[in-house]
């Protein structure tokens, strides 16, 4: 198993930032390994239930995923089971004065054989948590942007 930390800072305030990381289905704009995303029980909360689909090393591996944590506004947990692969993805979003600061923690556990080996190491992983976290940068800048008219 593999743990994984990124820190975002952004000039987007946290209410934006929570708008974007709270509802799982967003994962399709900031996380590159997401190959679609779709509620399957629940409001988005905790305990809601999502079909998510994720590219590892070449493979698709369909996760359930489910909202084991929220404290609305400021931190939502995800984790995510498959017969190939678990996840435990954390955000936790802090206002700061500049904005606000995102934290984006991950582990992966390979359990299965159709994810390939060499797609977990921790290098692989880490930049994974580099792009992701570029990635999560990008979206927030587009968001504020956005927000701002």
């Amino acid at each position: 198993m593999t743990a994984l930390h990124r820190t975002v800072r952004t000039a987007a305030p946290a209410a934006l930032v929570w708008a974007l990381v709270s509802d799982l289905r967003s994962t399709e704009e900031w996380d590159l390994t997401t190959v679609r995303t779709t509620l399957l029980h629940g409001d988005g909360g905790l305990g809601s239930r999502y079909e998510h689909v994720v590219r590892i090393g070449g493979v698709r591996v369909p996760l359930t995923c489910v909202v084991a944590e929220s404290v609305p506004g400021r931190h939502v947990r995800y984790d995510g089971i498959s017969q190939d692969l678990n996840t435990r993805i954390s955000l936790d979003v802090t206002p700061d004065e500049h904005g606000s600061t995102l934290d984006w923690s991950a582990t992966y556990h390979r359990r299965g054989t159709a994810v390939p080996p060499w797609s977990t190491t921790e290098a692989a992983l880490e930049q994974l948590a580099d792009a992701t976290a570029e990635s999560l940068a990008e979206s927030l800048d587009h968001l504020l942007v956005d927000a701002r008219g």
